[in-house]
């Protein structure tokens, strides 16, 4: 037979059409020989719907759900389809409609229809969302100032809801216990627990509200002597505080709280210091300031003294000779070491006026001083007797002029007769050595009579007064 297939010829004696589209297909078979014919037609339809394929994603894994089921609403059913499931965390598939997992990712089923080979996909993307919540506590101390300490929560969930709460074991909450800020009204460990509702992650953070009621038991001072007696050149230092919390504070002689622990200028005594710690509480410390002791130093009272006298004039002194490191005499300008006891006594003879002073230095470079004033009493004791008898019954004998140590020198004397001519002349005499006239001239006596004298006197404050009168020799 020739064939033929919608109208082409198809070569061979038997053969054998594949249809690759869809559609109406005529065979006609002709015999050759006789040329009759025969037909036949048949129509080809076309299957390549896929089946549906749909995965609904779960809320997610999270704090509280360690596996979530997927669910295939809407996927094709049927005993010629199959479902092929691939991702991270499958734990069962059991149900191949209802597959388990426990791992964040992206999970693909493939849906088969083996009646005509079509498949589809779909995806689902699972979620696990375990942030944890974060909380930050502010908290305080028990101190001797406060009984109580606030306690602050800071929360931040990602703007999810919470809930959350306050408790202790030792401490005790005198505030609200849902609230984000409470109250420890005792020394202990305070926790705070907060539940994220989206999430179901939960967390506790805690605080240790301390006891700062131990406050200083001691302190330590360093002193410097505030120098001489009346002087106010001393230091205190706070060298330590023992006890309590730093940082401290310092309330010297209730000046007011300070940082500073260096207190200047300070004269000998007895200072209070008041100390308080971090905690508020406080500690009162006494701190006791010397001085070197006080140098009594005296040369004796003032004093009236005639011309021509003089006196010793003692130190006295309560420090001794290994205490005193100079001695100074100022209107004597004389000056002397410890060692040189003689220095402390001065022989003085002053015929002016005079205020004396001393300066005591001891080995701590101390000073004291003293003074002592000397009044002269200037009485010019000079007597010239008026009548002389020079003849050897040792009462008499001789014209003198009687004076005191005030009379530093008789200048010059002379006696004259009635005539004046000169009859006995002298200078430049020690007064206190001056033996008088025997009322001779040229080893001649004289007679009886009246003569002139005159004296020439030199005291012993520099001053010059001449004398002269009349003597009676009487024989």
């Amino acid at each position: 037979f020739a064939w033929q297939l919608n109208g082409t010829p198809q070569p061979g004696s038997n053969p054998t059409f594949n249809a690759t589209t869809a559609g109406t297909y005529t065979v006609v078979a002709t015999n050759p020989a006789n040329g009759c014919t025969a037909s036949a037609s048949i129509t080809i339809s076309q299957n390549t719907t896929p089946p549906t394929a749909a995965v609904q994603a779960p809320l997610g894994l999270n704090c509280t759900t360690n596996q979530v089921t997927l669910t295939t609403t809407g996927t094709a059913q049927g005993a010629n389809i199959s479902l092929l499931w691939n991702g991270p965390g499958l734990v069962s598939v059991a149900n191949p409609y209802q597959p388990v997992v426990n791992q964040a990712g992206t999970y693909a089923v493939t849906v088969t229809d083996s009646s005509n080979g079509c498949s589809a996909t779909a995806t689902a993307q699972v979620t696990n969302n375990q942030a944890q919540p974060q909380i930050t506590l502010d908290g305080g101390s028990i101190t001797c100032a406060d009984s109580s300490t606030a306690l602050t929560a800071t929360v931040n969930t990602g703007g999810n809801p919470y809930v959350f709460n306050w408790f202790t074991a030792d401490g005790v909450l005198a505030g609200d216990i849902n609230s984000l800020s409470t109250v420890a009204a005792w020394p202990g460990t305070y926790f705070f627990a907060l539940t994220d509702l989206v999430t179901g992650c939960t967390d506790t953070a805690q605080t240790t509200v301390l006891l700062l009621a131990d406050g200083p038991t001691n302190v330590v001072f360093e002193n410097t002597n505030a120098g001489c007696f009346g002087q106010c050149n001393g230091e205190i230092i706070i060298l330590e505080v023992t006890g309590g919390q730093s940082p401290y504070l310092y309330n010297f002689e209730g000046a007011g709280n300070t940082t500073l622990s260096t207190f200047g200028n300070l004269c000998a005594g007895e200072y209070e210091v008041m100390i308080t710690d971090a905690g508020g509480c406080t500690y009162m410390a006494t701190a006791t300031m010397t001085e070197y002791p006080e140098i009594s130093l005296t040369i004796g009272p003032d004093t009236l003294i005639d011309l021509g006298t003089g006196f010793d004039m003692s130190i006295q002194t309560n420090a001794g000779p290994i205490q005193v490191a100079q001695v100074l005499w100022n209107e004597l300008a004389i000056s002397c070491n410890d060692s040189d006891l003689s220095c402390y006594n001065q022989y003085v003879s002053p015929v002016f006026n005079t205020t004396y002073s001393v300066l005591l230095t001891d080995q701590n470079g101390c000073t004291a001083t003293a003074s002592r004033s000397v009044v002269i009493r200037k009485e010019r004791n000079v007597f010239i007797p008026n009548l002389f008898s020079p003849n050897d019954d040792d009462l008499n004998d001789f014209f003198l002029i009687f004076t005191d140590s005030s009379v530093k020198q008789i200048l010059a004397l002379g006696i004259f007769d009635r005539w004046g001519n000169l009859v006995f002349q002298q200078e430049q005499l020690d007064p206190l050595q001056f033996t008088g006239w025997d009322g001779t001239f040229k080893d001649t006596p004289l007679p009886t009579g009246v003569y002139s004298y005159y004296f020439d006197v030199l005291f012993a404050d520099e001053v010059r007064i001449q004398y002269s009168g009349d003597v009676t020799l009487m024989r």
